[in-house]
């Protein structure tokens, strides 16, 4: 407690229990140390920090050749805080970036998955219109609303494991079922006035992914 008060200089005291007005601070007089030294660890004019050393031995211990060692330990103690602090700044500064650049990648996933809800939505909508109307193959019909319900949940599984709420589930797939069930949605939303062909090779390998992250 008295150190940092009286510390903004390098504060030298070759018999510390002999010295009026330090002799009677309650720490002097009980650990009752000969030399002390205590140098400031200066960040501009504030004291950031000390180095305290004492010998319990001999006085007048700290010549002003280990005072000014201890000086220049104090400098560069001082300027590796302040490279420390400097760090901590940028690091901070670099999360805030992270979080904002997370932000927008989720506003933008946010608008996509929002537009691939449409386009499946518009297909169960017709599937269930031509049902309604009693036109179609019931069971095509039928199968084409469950695949795109399937996609609807894949993508709802896709953007929880963007939020971190849920792990990604890769398994082994066929590529040729992937872009079949692909093309048949394809072809209901675009319209008859539009052709699709669909070009792959004749034997596609099987990946181990995940179905929606694969179809987006």
């Amino acid at each position: 407690s008295w150190i940092l008060p009286r510390c903004e200089q390098a504060l030298i005291l070759a018999d510390a229990t002999s010295e009026s007005l330090f002799a009677a601070d309650p720490y002097i007089a009980r650990t009752r140390p000969k030399s002390v030294l205590c140098v400031p660890i200066l960040r501009q004019t504030k004291v950031i920090g000390i180095f305290y050393l004492e010998n319990n031995l001999a006085t007048h211990v700290f010549s002003p050749a280990r005072v000014a060692f201890v000086e220049l330990l104090a400098g560069q103690a001082a300027v590796s805080l302040e490279n420390a602090g400097l760090y901590a700044d940028v690091e901070k500064l670099a999360d805030q970036l992270r979080q904002a650049q997370r932000m927008e990648a989720i506003g933008r996933l946010a608008g996509g998955v929002a537009h691939d809800f449409n386009n499946l939505l518009a297909v169960i909508d017709l599937c269930a219109g031509v049902l309604a109307r009693g036109g179609g193959d019931p069971r095509e019909l039928a199968r084409e609303i469950q695949q795109a319900s399937d996609r609807a949940a894949e993508l709802t599984r896709q953007l929880l494991a963007f939020s971190r709420r849920q792990i990604l589930k890769p398994r082994d797939l066929d590529l040729d079922v992937v872009v079949s069930g692909l093309e048949r949605m394809l072809k209901r939303l675009i319209g008859s006035d539009i052709r699709v062909v669909v070009c792959s090779p004749s034997n596609l390998h099987v990946v181990h992914a995940d179905p929606g992250q694969l179809e987006q």
